[in-house]
């Protein structure tokens, strides 16, 4: 993905990649969360940041592809951010489940049209 392309559609559209919107079709994305986080103040620890909203915006299907590329994307409000802020982002842990079974040839030829088609988009 072009992330200056999918920093632009966050900013101006709100829009993530795999989301209406997005150039991006929710096909190619196998796994995305999206998550919105504010800070609560009513709570004693410092810096608090409360989960909002939570939404998946991926198609969950299976793929034949050689390769899998995993995007952390973190956006903030503009407002926000003053000279002398610091943001900081802790550390994340992707755990991406898989099965492994045998399948028939014309099973697994459709799943490699399938992930070759979905590498020549956009």
């Amino acid at each position: 993905m072009d992330l200056l392309q999918v920093a632009t559609t966050m900013q101006q559209d709100n829009a993530a990649p795999g989301m209406i919107g997005s150039q991006y079709q929710f096909e190619s994305i196998l796994f995305g969360a999206y998550r919105w986080f504010t800070p609560n103040t009513q709570i004693v620890y410092p810096n608090y940041m409360q989960l909002e909203r939570s939404e998946r915006f991926d198609s969950g299907e299976p793929s034949a592809s050689e390769n899998l590329y995993c995007y952390r994307i973190v956006q903030t409000i503009q407002q926000d951010l003053a000279d002398g802020n610091t943001l900081q982002i802790p550390a994340a842990r992707q755990l991406i489940s898989g099965v492994i079974a045998q399948e028939s040839d014309l099973v697994y030829m459709q799943r490699l049209k399938r992930s070759y088609e979905l590498a020549n988009q956009v």
